[in-house]
């Protein structure tokens, strides 16, 4: 931002440790700003609006929109409706937040004429309110990874010959220790949903696995987690927490309780179940009734406190989609709908007990609006965002 000074007396020196100053800061764009390296969508105005309470942080965005084909721009932005352009990544990276105000940013590295070598990834690190970008640690490039919420990560990916999936537990990368540990491995129709506060992360294995037949150490573990169905590990051991071949997607809120969305048809309604991680028995989802639905919804994300975001569509097509918040109450589930939302909406949780918005200009050619709320809280305009919402990844801080 340039600011007229109001000192026209100021020395050479003075003014020369403020461009260092300014050099050093991340690119914000506010109202009227232009970039010249930017095309004409990049350059909009930011429209700000009175800054929402609540909310843990930020939001970090890709957007595909405004780079070349080999790169892609990383956005932050705040309540307060300043947008930063942070840094410029790979093309096709990914978002990880970090549970602390910041994200990982994992990219595919260049290949080069060692095979394994096509096969890896650079994971990095950005904070809020730093424009650099500080290596991490390599992983596969197709590597799924969550924070650990303790300025770690698991990360799940294929083992050498593509036939399981191995998890693993990592730090930052040293010179001193690698900072990794093998945690188990699983069928290779595995995802990893979440980590919870308690040192535990829960993979989900979509479809049984294959007996290997590979020459990698992975493939030849007998101990490798085939049995379809929702698994908690620690570095002790695994356990299932819902009846097999049931679950869609997975979630886990800031109380431990995992909630799980079943798979439905139009004679079948979908059911939201909700289970504590300390769950024992794979019967024990029958203690408490679950919400039902009658076209497929989407689980949005965890609330710090407890509760899921939901947002669904109304019970025949012609109906509109709404934003529901769904809580554990004792032995019940309460389902509050927090007002309509559009199915183009993209949704994402604020690290808090609240969402951001993202909803589609209605005039042709306008730039999409970012909102705030929560279950306490209206939906309030934050800004107008500089980029179109399509191929965007996005996450919170």
């Amino acid at each position: 931002n340039m600011t007229p000074s109001r000192n026209g007396g100021r020395n050479r020196k003075q003014q020369g440790r403020d461009q260092e100053q300014q050099q050093s800061q991340p690119k914000k764009i506010s109202v009227g700003a232009k970039d010249g390296r930017d095309d004409a969508a990049a350059a909009a105005a930011i429209v700000p609006a009175p800054p929402v309470e609540g909310a843990e942080g930020g939001l970090w965005l890709l957007a595909a929109g405004e780079s070349d084909e080999e790169n892609i721009k990383l956005w932050h932005t705040n309540l307060d409706g300043t947008v930063t352009r942070a840094a410029i990544v790979p093309a096709m990276s990914t978002l990880i937040p970090d549970g602390r105000g910041g994200a990982f940013v994992h990219s595919p590295m260049p290949a080069r004429a060692d095979e394994d070598d096509k096969k890896r990834g650079s994971l990095r690190h950005i904070s809020n309110g730093k424009g650099t970008l500080e290596n991490y640690r390599l992983l596969h490039k197709d590597a799924q990874v969550v924070t650990d919420g303790k300025g770690g990560i698991w990360a799940l990916y294929p083992s050498k010959d593509s036939e399981v999936m191995v998890l693993v537990s990592a730090k930052k990368w040293s010179k001193i220790r690698s900072g990794q540990r093998t945690i188990g491995t699983f069928s290779i129709a595995s995802s990893l949903v979440a980590s919870d506060d308690k040192g535990g992360v829960y993979v989900n294995v979509e479809a049984e696995g294959v007996k290997a037949s590979g020459d990698s150490a992975e493939s030849e573990n007998p101990d490798t987690v085939n049995e379809v169905g929702l698994w908690r590990v620690d570095h002790r051991g695994s356990k299932v927490l819902v009846p097999p071949k049931e679950t869609d997607t997975c979630m886990v809120d800031g109380r431990g309780n995992v909630w799980c969305l079943t798979k439905g048809n139009r004679s079948k309604k979908r059911k939201l179940l909700c289970l504590s991680h300390s769950s024992k028995k794979k019967d024990e989802t029958t203690s408490i009734e679950p919400v039902l639905f009658v076209r497929q919804p989407l689980l949005i994300c965890g609330g710090k406190n407890g509760g899921v975001f939901v947002h669904a569509p109304g019970e025949d097509k012609y109906s509109s989609w709404s934003l529901k918040y769904v809580t554990r109450d004792g032995s019940s589930l309460k389902c509050t709908s927090l007002g309509d939302c559009p199915r183009s909406a993209r949704i994402i949780g604020d690290g808090g007990d609240g969402v951001w918005i993202i909803k589609k200009s209605r005039t042709k050619g306008g730039f999409p609006s970012l909102s705030h709320m929560s279950p306490s809280k209206p939906c309030e305009l934050v800004c107008e965002l500089p980029f179109m919402p399509e191929d965007m990844s996005t996450v919170t801080s």
